[in-house]
């Protein structure tokens, strides 16, 4: 290891041997992996080159390594056709992620820590959530043609909605870590239909018009389908309208830590006490001004929820 500036010679890394296939410091710099093409991943005290560890598990060769931007996981890229995630800390296997046809060559963490991108000899690249540890996505580029064999490297954006990947045809292309490469079916296995809403809304003189696209797990039957979405706006109408309308919620300034889910809680629960009254012949908004000039009123209506 060198300084940069002076270029002086700072460590040496002991016990290195082999084809060394990436590198990289911890967060902290304070340590430093290597993947190996022979022995076992190592991992070393970046300041004296002291070997803190040896990454055992995977079968020759691997070729890369990865810390999580917290430093609290390493990533490892092997021939066996495996990821394996380690506790950095420790040197213990966690997991072993499988799903790759053929070696794996490179691995990158998300710069937030929530994603886990690997690529492998056979041009996909999968991408992995770090809190479950379970695959999410396969990108590929142009899907529907053939995919140009290897990817080399790979690395995440900043805002973990990319994915940098190197191909062996010389190409470097960006996938998007969100869609790329899925169809709606492998996304969303249970779907069994989807569709097209045309809305045209007019009020007071005023027309708006909408053209809104769906996926169900309801068979594609065009009158059930009708009613579950009118059902869903008969909701949308009947509570979260009255919400907004009567309780102004959504004009409300309530934004500290968890203050917006209680109020919202407080809302719900006084606009269920209000519709189920049966004493006062007054819409929402009647009701609410009634209960607060006179409390009297506010105690039948209380009462007649709380006896229901």
């Amino acid at each position: 290891m060198w300084d940069v500036e002076s270029g002086k010679q700072l460590a040496v890394m002991k016990g290195l041997s082999g084809v060394v296939g990436g590198m990289e410091f911890s967060p902290d710099g304070n340590n430093i992996v290597a993947g190996m093409y022979g022995p076992n991943p190592r991992v070393w005290d970046a300041r004296t080159g002291k070997l803190r560890c040896e990454l055992v598990g995977h079968r020759p060769a691997v070729h890369d390594a990865a810390y999580s931007p917290d430093g609290k996981l390493l990533a490892t890229a092997s021939d066996d056709s495996t990821v394996k995630v380690w506790d950095a800390k420790a040197g213990d296997e966690i997991i072993t992620l499988r799903g790759h046809k053929g070696r794996v060559l490179s691995v990158s963490f998300s710069k937030d820590g929530k994603r886990l991108a690997s690529s492998g000899i056979n041009g996909t690249v999968r991408l992995w959530d770090v809190a479950t540890l379970q695959q999410i996505n396969i990108l590929k580029p142009n899907p529907g043609r053939d995919i140009p064999q290897g990817v080399l490297a790979v690395a995440c954006s900043p805002d973990g909605k990319l994915v940098a990947a190197t191909y062996e045809d010389k190409t470097v292309r960006l996938l998007d870590a969100i869609d790329a490469g899925d169809t709606l079916f492998e996304r969303w296995s249970k779907a069994k239909s989807f569709g097209m809403v045309y809305r045209v809304r007019e009020a007071g003189g005023d027309v708006q018009q909408e053209t809104v696209f769906f996926i169900t797990n309801h068979a594609p039957k065009v009158k059930a389908l009708s009613r579950h979405l009118r059902s869903h706006w008969s909701i949308e109408n009947s509570q979260h309208w009255v919400l907004d309308v009567t309780f102004a919620e959504d004009a409300s300034r309530i934004r500290k830590d968890s203050g917006p889910e209680i109020a919202g809680a407080f809302r719900r629960m006084a606009l269920t006490i209000l519709q189920r009254d049966t004493t006062i012949k007054e819409n929402i908004r009647g009701k609410r001004l009634r209960a607060g000039w006179d409390e009297s009123v506010l105690d039948d209506i209380y009462a007649g929820f709380t006896a229901v």
